[in-house]
C-alpha cells in the first residue's frame, strides 16, 4: 500500500523575500508576472491543485 505523499507548497516568506515576487508584476516576461501570485498562494497554505484551480492551470 502506497502512502500519501506530503502536500507540495511554498514556506511562508520572511519579509526580505516578500518583494521579490511583489517586483514580478512589473517584469516583462509573463512567467514572472504569473509566478509571483502563485508562489503568495502557497505560502500562505493553498495546495497546488487549489492554486492550480484559481490560476486555471494544470498540476
Amino acid at each position: 500500500m502506497r502512502s500519501m505523499k506530503p502536500p507540495l507548497y511554498v514556506p511562508p516568506f520572511i519579509p526580505e523575500e516578500r518583494a521579490a515576487p511583489e517586483a514580478g508584476f512589473r517584469a516583462r516576461d509573463t512567467f514572472t508576472v504569473r509566478r509571483g501570485p502563485i508562489l503568495r498562494a502557497s505560502a500562505q497554505g493553498q495546495r497546488p491543485s487549489q492554486v492550480a484551480e484559481a490560476w486555471q492551470c494544470g498540476v
